[in-house]
């Protein structure tokens, strides 16, 4: 109901959405994926905080990919999943092949070309963990 409010979402309306994809409850993040596509010019601010809540593990990252392949079939921005991929790139938490994989996808169907800070020193690492694949299945779509 917050997000059909008029005038523009504060900090704390960006918070409370970027929490909700994240809710233990599926019912709460299908509700705060409705909030987001409300707010479709300020996905780079809701990205930015998932990934600040996802880096320290107040939010959990699986529960938020799971949110945010909704918000992709629903025809998600770039710059949410961008804005939310560059702080977790420093910390890796659980979860973030998932997101990494989901990044891959939208990158891919609107042909995406950028550089994420970091992903390439990422992508470069050796081994053979889900986490380095994704990670160089997301350069190379990027590149």
């Amino acid at each position: 109901m917050l997000a059909d409010r008029s005038g523009p979402p504060g900090p704390a309306m960006i918070l409370a959405v970027a929490y909700a994809l994240g809710a233990r409850d599926a019912a709460d993040r299908v509700a705060a994926v409705d909030a987001f596509l409300t707010l479709p010019a300020h996905a780079g601010p809701v990205g930015a905080a998932l990934g600040d809540l996802c880096s320290d593990g107040t939010v959990k990252l699986n529960r938020v990919a799971a949110a945010l392949t909704g918000v992709h079939q629903a025809g998600a921005v770039w710059q949410l999943l961008a804005a939310a991929i560059l702080p977790l790139l420093a910390t890796t938490p659980r979860g973030l092949p998932d997101l990494l994989e989901l990044a891959t996808h939208v990158a891919t169907a609107l042909d995406i070309r950028a550089d994420l800070p970091h992903l390439a020193d990422l992508a470069r690492r050796p081994g053979n963990t889900r986490l380095l694949r994704e990670a160089r299945r997301l350069q190379a779509a990027l590149s």
